[in-house]
């Protein structure tokens, strides 16, 4: 299982953070974008092609774009989505942590 607490954690708070983010994702760096409580990860998990992990309940190496694109509509987050597009030309993967509401964008 991978240890996120080596990495960045970035607290979701609408435009700026998605600026951040994307600065952070541009230079290839792992980040963890910590969502608030009332955020939905209800996800098809075929729509990312992710793998999940049955005791943790993570979804982990999920193609980016898809899976942010779709969290940011379901969200109502708009200035998300970029963040799935700069994460995939970068070439990176993202896990999901439901139970912490968090977005872990890595290689």
């Amino acid at each position: 299982m991978r240890d996120y607490d080596n990495m960045p954690v970035l607290r979701w708070q609408g435009k700026g953070s998605a600026a951040k983010a994307k600065a952070q994702i541009l230079h290839e760096e792992p980040i963890v974008l910590q969502m608030d409580d009332s955020f939905d990860m209800q996800l098809d998990v075929e729509e990312g092609a992710c793998q999940r992990d049955r005791s943790s309940g993570r979804l982990h190496d999920c193609a980016p774009e898809p899976i942010i694109s779709a969290l940011a509509q379901i969200n109502h987050l708009p200035a998300l989505v970029e963040v799935g597009s700069v994460a995939a030309k970068a070439g990176l993967v993202v896990d999901l942590d439901p139970a912490l509401h968090r977005i872990i964008v890595h290689d």
